[in-house]
C-alpha cells in the first residue's frame, strides 16, 4: 500500500470514529430534572413576583426532561386575596394549559419553616415526577447568618436569630419576628426526604455564606446564590427552565442564567448604583476552603501581639452611605459601637479579602501569614465554579461571606436583640467544627471597641 492510500485509509478511519462519537453523543440521554420551588411571599413585591413567575412558566410549559412542582405561602396581607390563600401545592404536567393543584388556594396554612414540611414536599415532588436529578429553589428573603431585630426566630430553638431563609409573616409575632427555616432545619428537611439534590437555588440574599453552605455539604452538589444581594424580582423562572431544557452541563446552563440575570439587573438599576453578585458553588470542594480557613484561624487565635489584635478590632471598613447606596452593598463595619445606621444590614465580612486586609495591616510583619491568605483565596476560587457580578460591584463573587461578630457585641447598649443562644449555637455548625472560626471573634471579644 502506498503512502497516499495509507493516508486516505487513516483519514477514513478517523472520520468513521468521529462520526461514531458524534452519534453516541447525540444518543446520550439528557438528564431529567424535577425543579421544586419552595417559597414564601411578602406584601411588598414577592407575592406578585411569585404569581408572575407561575404565569410565565405556564406559557413556557415543561417537557420530558424538565418537570416542575411548587409549594408556597403568600404573605399575611396576600391571604385576603383570591388565589393567594392558604398553602398551595401545585405542579405543571407536560403540555398542560393550566396548573394542577394538589392543594388549591384556600387550603390550610402549613408551616414551611418546619423540616418535616419541607421533607414532605420534596418526597411528594419525587413521587409526582421521578427524575435523574432534583433542584430545590428557595424563593424569599434570606438572612445569611446574623443577629438581627427582625426575623429573630427559627423552628429549631425559640429565639434563635436569623441564620435562615423563608421568613413567613403568617407565623410571626411582634416579639418574635417572622419565623424562618434555619440552615440546620433546611439540611434536616433534605436529609429526611432521603434525597441528594443536584442544586439548591437560593433566590434570596446572603445565603452563600460559609456557615450556611457547610450544613449542606453531605446532601447537595451545587448551590446557586449570593454572598450579598441577589436578583430579587429579576428572578425569571421561565428563562431558568428554558436553560435547563437545553440540556448539557448544569454549570454552563447556570452561568448562562446568571449572565442573563445580571444583564437584567444592570438594565433595571443602571441609574441607582445598586449591586449584586451571583455564584455557583461546588460543595464537594468546600472542604478545601475549610482546611485553608482553619490554618488562617489557627494563626490568628495564636497571635500573641495584643497591638496587632487591637488593629483587627479597629478595622476601618466603615462605609459612608452614598446617595445611590453603592457603598452599602459589600462591607460591614463589625466593630463600631453602636453600629452605624447606614451599614448595619450586612453583618459579615468577605473571608479572603478580610484576611488580605490583615496581611497588609495588623499582620504585615508575620512571615507565615501571606501563604495562608493565598491558600484561602485559591480554595475559594476553586469552589466557586462560576461567578458573576453587576456593573460596579467591587467585590468578586469568588469570595464567601463569613461572620466576625460575637452576639455579646450586639446586646443591651448596642441596641440589638441578639442573645447568648447564638454564641452557643455557632460552634455547632459544620463550618466552625472544621475551622474553629469562633475562636477568632472570641479572641476579638476581649479587645477594646474604640472606633
Amino acid at each position: 500500500m502506498n503512502k497516499n492510500n495509507i493516508a486516505m485509509s487513516a483519514l477514513l478511519a478517523f472520520s468513521l470514529v468521529l462520526a461514531a462519537c458524534e452519534a453516541a453523543a447525540a444518543a446520550t440521554p439528557q438528564d431529567a430534572y424535577t425543579v421544586m420551588l419552595y417559597g414564601v411571599g411578602d406584601a411588598k413585591f414577592l407575592d406578585d413576583a411569585l404569581n408572575e413567575n407561575f404565569q410565565a412558566l405556564l406559557a413556557e410549559g415543561t417537557n420530558a426532561n424538565v418537570k416542575f412542582t411548587a409549594q408556597v405561602n403568600y404573605s399575611k396581607t396576600g391571604q385576603s386575596k383570591d388565589g393567594y390563600k392558604g398553602t398551595q401545592r401545585l405542579h405543571l404536567p407536560v403540555g398542560a394549559a393550566a396548573w394542577t393543584y394538589a392543594w388549591p388556594s384556600g387550603s390550610p396554612l402549613k408551616k414551611l419553616y418546619l423540616p418535616a414540611t419541607l421533607s414532605d414536599f420534596i418526597t411528594w415532588s419525587k413521587q409526582t415526577y421521578p427524575a435523574d436529578k432534583y433542584i430545590l429553589i428557595l424563593d424569599d428573603h434570606g438572612g445569611g447568618w446574623k443577629p438581627t431585630e427582625d426575623y429573630s426566630k427559627t423552628a429549631s430553638i425559640a429565639g434563635d436569630p436569623a441564620y435562615g431563609i423563608l421568613f413567613d409573616e403568617n407565623f410571626s409575632t411582634e416579639a418574635e419576628g417572622n419565623i424562618s427555616l434555619s440552615s440546620f432545619d433546611l439540611a434536616k428537611g433534605i436529609q429526611d426526604s432521603n434525597t441528594k439534590l443536584e442544586m439548591v437555588f437560593y433566590s434570596a440574599c446572603y445565603m452563600n455564606m460559609l456557615e450556611n453552605l457547610g450544613e449542606l455539604t453531605n446532601d447537595v452538589h451545587y448551590t446557586y446564590g449570593a454572598n450579598h444581594v441577589t436578583t430579587g424580582t429579576i428572578f425569571n423562572l421561565r428563562v431558568f427552565v428554558q436553560k435547563l431544557k437545553q440540556g448539557g452541563n448544569i454549570v454552563t446552563r447556570m452561568d448562562e442564567f446568571a449572565e442573563y440575570s445580571i444583564a437584567a439587573w444592570n438594565e433595571e438599576h443602571k441609574t441607582d448604583g445598586e449591586n449584586i453578585d451571583i455564584a455557583v458553588v461546588d460543595l464537594t470542594k468546600l472542604s478545601g476552603v475549610f482546611t485553608a480557613v482553619k490554618a488562617a484561624a489557627d494563626l490568628l487565635t495564636a497571635e500573641p501581639n495584643a497591638t496587632a489584635l487591637g488593629a483587627i478590632a479597629q478595622w476601618p471598613i466603615k462605609k459612608t452611605k452614598t446617595a445611590n447606596n453603592a457603598d452599602r452593598v459589600y462591607f460591614y463595619d463589625s466593630f463600631t459601637s453602636p453600629p452605624p445606621p447606614d451599614v448595619t444590614e450586612f453583618m459579615f465580612v468577605d473571608v479572603y479579602q478580610f484576611l488580605q486586609y490583615l496581611q497588609a495591616t495588623a499582620l504585615k510583619d508575620n512571615a507565615a501569614f501571606p501563604a495562608l491568605v493565598a491558600g484561602v483565596e485559591a480554595a475559594c476560587r476553586a469552589a466557586v465554579v462560576t461567578g458573576r457580578e453587576s456593573t460596579g460591584m467591587p467585590i468578586s463573587p469568588t469570595t464567601f461571606g463569613v461572620n466576625l461578630i460575637n452576639a455579646d457585641r450586639w446586646n443591651g447598649a448596642n441596641g440589638w436583640t441578639g442573645n447568648e443562644q447564638w454564641s452557643a449555637r455557632y460552634p455547632t455548625t459544620k463550618f466552625d467544627l472544621a475551622t474553629g472560626w469562633h475562636n477568632v471573634f472570641t479572641k476579638l471579644k476581649a479587645e477594646p471597641v474604640t472606633q
